[in-house]
C-alpha cells in the first residue's frame, strides 16, 4: 500500500492513553482500598481518595468534555497540593507518615514528568520533595530513612522520564528520516527507493502468485511546464497521482517512479483484472485539466506481470519498453502482452482514448 495505515489522530492517541493509565489507577486503587479494609482500615482517607480522583479522571477523559490538557494540566497542579496536605495533616497530627504517602510522592513524580514540560515538572517535584522533608524532619523524624528512599524514587523516575522523553523524540526524528528516505515530497507516494522495495517484496511473497506492474509517463509534459510554468506542472503531477491512486484501487501500491512517470504495482491472480486496472487509470487522468485553461491530461502506459519477467528490473523493463509503444501510438492509452490464467498467451492488448 502506498498510502499510511488508518490510526488515531496523535490527540487520540493521548487521550486514549491516558485513558488506560486513569483506569489501571482504579484498579490499583480500589484493590488496595478493599486491602486495606480487610487488614484494619489504616488508609482508608488516602486510598479512597486517590480511588475518586481515579474514577473521575477516568469519567472526564471517557467523556472528551473537559480539553485534554485542562485535565492532565490540573492534575499536574492538584495532586502535589493533595500529597504535601495530606503529609501535613498525618505528621501534625499524629507524628507519623504512612509508607504509602511516600509511595504516592513517587507517583505523583510520574504524574508530573508525564504532563508537564521537563523543567517545570523538575522544579514541582522537587518543591513537592522539599515540602515533603521538612515535614518528615520537623514532625516524623523516626521516617527518614522512608524520606530518603522516596526521594531517591523519584529523583529515578524523574530521570527515566527525561531519558524516555529523549529516546522518543530520536525515534520520531528516526522514523521520519526513514520515511523521507522513500518517499517523494510532492506527491506523498513512495519514490524510486521506495518502490523497488515494495516490488522487490512483492515478488519475494509466494503466496501472492503473480504480480503485475504498470509503468505510466504523462503524454506531453514537458510542454505543459513550458507553456503554464514549474507550478502548474507540479499541480499536474500531483493531480495524476490521485486520480491514478483513486482509480486503481486499495490493494495497489503506487510509486512515483521519475520525473513524469508513476510505477503501479500489485498482486493478481487474473491478467483481464490487472488490464481493468490499466484501463481505469487511463480513464481517470482524461479528468486532470491544466489550470488556465489547459488541455486534458492523458498517459501512455505498459502493463507487465511478473509471470513473464522474474525479478524486478527485468520486470520493470519489460513494462517500460510497452510504455514506449504506447506513447509511439499516439499516447492516451496503455500497451501489455500477458498470460492468461491457463497459461496461454494472450494477444496484444491496446486501449486507445481516441
Amino acid at each position: 500500500m502506498s498510502r499510511p495505515p488508518v490510526s488515531l489522530a496523535p490527540a487520540a492517541r493521548l487521550a486514549h492513553a491516558y485513558l488506560r493509565i486513569a483506569l489501571m489507577a482504579c484498579v490499583t486503587h480500589a484493590a488496595l482500598l478493599l486491602f486495606d479494609l480487610w487488614h484494619g482500615a489504616q488508609n482508608v482517607w488516602l486510598l479512597g481518595s486517590a480511588l475518586l480522583v481515579s474514577v473521575v479522571t477516568a469519567a472526564l477523559i471517557a467523556g472528551g468534555r473537559v480539553p485534554l490538557h485542562w485535565l492532565t494540566g490540573g492534575l499536574a497542579w492538584v495532586l502535589p497540593v493533595w500529597l504535601v496536605g495530606v503529609v501535613a495533616g498525618s505528621a501534625v497530627r499524629t507524628g507519623s507518615v504512612p509508607p504509602a504517602y511516600f509511595l504516592a510522592l513517587a507517583l505523583v513524580t510520574a504524574v508530573l514528568h508525564a504532563t508537564l514540560p521537563g523543567r517545570l515538572a523538575a522544579r514541582v517535584s522537587a518543591g513537592v520533595v522539599l515540602a515533603t522533608a521538612a515535614l518528615v524532619l520537623g514532625w516524623a523524624p523516626a521516617q527518614t530513612p522512608l524520606l530518603v528512599y522516596a526521594a531517591f524514587l523519584s529523583g529515578l523516575i524523574a530521570f527515566l522520564s527525561e531519558h524516555g522523553v529523549q529516546v522518543h523524540a530520536e525515534r520520531q526524528q528516526s522514523d521520519a528520516l526513514r520515511a523521507l528516505a522513500v518517499t517523494d515530497p510532492l506527491t506523498g507516494l513512495l519514490n524510486r527507493r521506495g518502490g523497488m522495495v515494495a516490488l522487490a517484496r512483492l515478488l519475494e511473497d509466494a503466496r501472492l502468485g503473480s504480480v503485475a506492474v504498470l509503468l505510466l509517463d504523462i503524454d506531453r509534459f514537458k510542454s505543459i511546464n513550458d507553456r503554464f510554468g514549474h507550478a502548474a506542472g507540479d499541480e499536474v503531477l500531483l493531480d495524476v497521482a490521485r486520480a491514478v491512486q483513486a482509480a486503481a484501487g486499495a490493494d495497489v501500491t503506487a510509486a512515483r517512479w521519475g520525473g513524469e512517470e508513476f510505477l503501479l504495482m500489485w498482486p493478481t491472480a487474473r491478467p483481464a483484472e490487472a488490464r481493468a486496472v490499466a484501463d481505469r487509470v487511463v480513464h481517470a487522468v482524461r479528468g486532470v485539466r491544466v489550470s488556465g485553461g489547459g488541455p486534458s491530461g492523458s498517459i501512455s502506459a505498459g502493463l507487465a506481470f511478473s509471470t513473464e519477467r522474474p525479478g524486478v528490473e527485468a520486470l520493470v523493463n519489460l513494462a517500460d519498453g510497452r510504455m514506449y509503444e504506447a506513447k509511439q501510438a499516439g499516447g492516451d492509452r496503455w500497451q501489455g502482452e500477458g498470460r492468461g490464467v491457463t497459461g496461454g498467451v494472450s494477444a496484444r492488448v491496446g486501449s486507445s482514448g481516441g
